[in-house]
């Protein structure tokens, strides 16, 4: 059988196959993209929850105020524009009321009715001291009335002594005109001794009754005196709570008549605040559109513009973070909130989530407060101050750049793991853990 010669090499075949090192190289970068998945399972990684949100200023009073009008009416002039800057107490419009003659008319029902207030309190004095001396004639009467019901009484009881002395005495001239008519019987005495003897026993039977009379009718004397005091004593009661009754009519007509003043001054004090003045130092940020035109009329709490104060404690930023993550935002051993890394709208930044340490153009912060409830869509709020994570974080713009209502990403940082352990978390739905205490300076205000 008849071998076949070997196929000589072409030319151009040489010329085309791939050097030797371009295959070496092309073997070392497929070994390495195999490689890094299985190395990156080691790297470190930050865990986080993210949440959006602005800056505002941590006193609530230095947030931007709404300033309203306090009366109805015509706006007559506009002392401001939109950014201008005021200080509290300035002018911001003046408002005229439909009626210029309120305030005359104000002034003298004001005037009416404090010369009425007055001379019901002259009324309040004098029915006082009526009351008083209505009092004091009660107590007088009873005190008259228990003088002589006492002075019946003693009467009453130097009679029954008279009385009783009356009766022994009458008991001694019955005995004596018994042993006497006995005598005259036997004829030892005249008669006329005897006749003497009755006279004497019935003059003491007399004086006994007499006694017995005084005694009954004083009696009679100290219970009607008794009745006189209980009557005495209703009536001046009667008295005291006519005059008492008219002493609270006119208390209540001065409370009225009070009231009705008070009720003017907040009219007049309304009518005062047409002039609309600036509540706090800052600068005029809006004039609503329909109020600006001048003339224009507004009705009583109609928001007219809005002032954004100078802060002078600190700027916070309000993050909003799912309701699913807040249960992770939690104090450490030391007390302090968990530290977040803020990127600012407006502010160009590179942001490494798992490695904030080399991330660029944000800045350091830490959580402050926390709310209690949601905003009414399952997002709970959170309050984070400036705080530097690392030694050289820069500090928070200042209030020229950075102004409230900027926008701002916030990454609250955790627990610190490696990728694989990452990886094998989210693929398994496991939530993250909350971040241990970490070494950080605060910023020097």
């Amino acid at each position: 059988m008849k071998s076949h010669s070997k196929m000589p090499e072409l030319p151009i075949l040489a010329e085309v196959r791939s050097p030797r090192l371009l295959r070496r190289i092309f073997i070392m970068i497929t070994l390495t993209f195999i490689a890094t998945p299985f190395l990156l399972i080691f790297v470190p990684w930050q865990q986080s929850i993210t949440g959006r949100g602005r800056v505002i200023a941590y006193d609530p009073t230095e947030r931007p105020q709404i300033i309203t009008a306090r009366v109805s009416g015509q706006i007559v002039k506009w002392h401001v524009k939109e950014g201008q800057r005021v200080e509290i107490g300035a002018d911001i419009v003046d408002i005229e009321d439909n009626d210029p003659e309120l305030s005359y008319r104000l002034s003298e029902q004001k005037k009416i009715l404090q010369e009425r207030l007055r001379e019901a309190g002259e009324e309040l004095k004098q029915q006082k001291r009526v009351v008083e001396r209505q009092k004091h004639a009660l107590v007088a009467s009873l005190k008259a009335a228990d003088f002589g019901i006492t002075a019946q009484e003693q009467t009453v009881k130097s009679r029954e002594e008279a009385l009783t002395a009356g009766k022994t005495l009458l008991d001694r001239e019955v005995k004596e005109f018994d042993i006497i008519a006995e005598v005259v019987r036997k004829g030892v005495r005249p008669e006329i001794d005897l006749i003497r003897q009755m006279a004497s026993r019935d003059q003491a039977a007399a004086n006994v009754e007499r006694l017995k009379a005084e005694i009954d009718n004083g009696k009679a004397g100290t219970s009607e005196r008794q009745s006189q005091k209980i009557q005495a004593e209703a009536t001046g009661e009667r008295l005291i709570a006519e005059a008492e009754r008219d002493y609270n009519r006119i208390q209540q007509s001065i409370y009225n008549i009070d009231r009705e003043v008070h009720e003017i001054d907040n009219r007049i004090e309304r009518f005062a605040a047409r002039h609309i003045k600036a509540s706090c130092t800052g600068t005029v940020l809006r004039i609503d559109a329909n109020a600006a035109q001048g003339g224009s009329f507004v009705k009583e709490g109609e928001v007219l513009a809005m002032i954004v104060p100078d802060v002078k404690d600190k700027m916070v930023v309000e993050l909003f973070l799912d309701g699913v993550d807040i249960p992770l935002v939690q104090k450490d051993a030391q007390g302090n909130y968990p530290s977040v890394r803020l990127q600012f709208e407006g502010w160009p930044a590179v942001q490494f989530v798992g490695w904030p340490s080399v991330a660029r153009g944000t800045f350091g912060g830490r959580v402050i407060l926390v709310d209690s409830t949601d905003d009414g869509k399952g997002r709970f709020r959170v309050l984070v101050e400036p705080y530097k994570m690392f030694p050289d974080d820069e500090d928070w713009p200042d209030q020229l750049q950075l102004r409230q209502g900027n926008q701002a990403i916030g990454w609250v940082f955790l627990n610190r793991v490696t990728i694989g352990w990452e990886v094998w978390r989210l693929l398994n739905g496991f939530p993250p853990t909350v971040s241990p205490p970490t070494k950080t300076v605060k910023i020097e205000k």
